[in-house]
């Protein structure tokens, strides 16, 4: 998953409804333009990838 940021924001992080899944990063900072690359791992076949939510504080 990469993530972009349009303008500065802080405390980016993924949320998912599944259990177990597993973040390679989280709670990041990001920069007009920057971009993040998450590596997302445990998610089983019948997880719906959409499910997966960024959220960021301003």
């Amino acid at each position: 998953m990469t993530i972009t940021a349009r303008g500065f924001v802080y405390f980016v992080h993924v949320l998912t409804p599944n259990p177990g899944v597993r973040f390679s990063d989280n709670y990041v900072d990001l920069r007009d333009g920057d971009s993040v690359m998450i590596d997302v791992t445990g998610l089983d076949i019948h997880s719906d990838p959409a499910a997966l939510e960024v959220r960021h504080l301003r």
